[in-house]
């Protein structure tokens, strides 16, 4: 159970659509990830970087956080989707190397939040929209380290309960930060 979340994978295949080297970022829709293959397949990975995996694993989980769990439309929503995703990976990360692998994620997310911040604009989580430089690394890399945060702070299982009572009123973006939760 990640955050509320008690669902297996809804569909029957998942598929990476490789496409050139003319842009460099992936995207998770439902049953399919465009993955650039300049962030991952004709790169050289740094050893225990683990790019590909990081990027393949983020995208995977948007088919929970954004397809199926859809975030309200307000300032900050986004941070919902993508940091839950980033969250995700860690969580995956841990599954396949323990501990430490979630913790060399979530350490290596921080520092890109530190290096790419911008002090001087940023602005708090439920403000972000994308519109200021910066906003990036806060909704990806806060974003999943908050929630990284709320998990070793609170316990695992209370985290997840405290997602589960928000996603149970999720009737209107006034009451619950996700919109709707959709079936495949």
């Amino acid at each position: 159970m990640v955050f509320g979340v008690v669902r297996p994978y809804p569909w029957k295949e998942l598929k990476i659509s490789e496409f050139p080297a003319l842009e460099a970022y992936a995207q998770g829709f439902p049953t399919n990830i465009p993955f650039s293959e300049s962030i991952g397949f004709l790169i050289e990975e740094v050893p225990g970087s683990s790019l590909t995996m990081m990027v393949t694993a983020h995208e995977a989980a948007h088919q929970w956080w954004g397809n199926i769990v859809t975030p309200g439309k307000f300032p900050g929503a986004n941070i919902l989707s993508e940091g839950m995703a980033h969250f995700s990976t860690a969580l995956l990360f841990e599954q396949l190397r323990g501990p430490r692998g979630r913790i060399e994620f979530l350490k290596r997310i921080e520092e890109r939040y530190d290096n790419n911040r911008r002090v001087d604009s940023e602005r708090p989580l439920v403000r972000i929209d994308g519109s200021k430089d910066g906003d990036t690394t806060v909704t990806y890399d806060k974003g999943g380290w908050v929630f990284g945060w709320c998990c070793a702070t609170w316990g695992a299982s209370a985290a997840s309960r405290g997602s589960a009572i928000s996603l149970g009123r999720r009737a209107t973006a006034q009451t619950s930060p996700f919109s709707r939760i959709t079936s495949p």
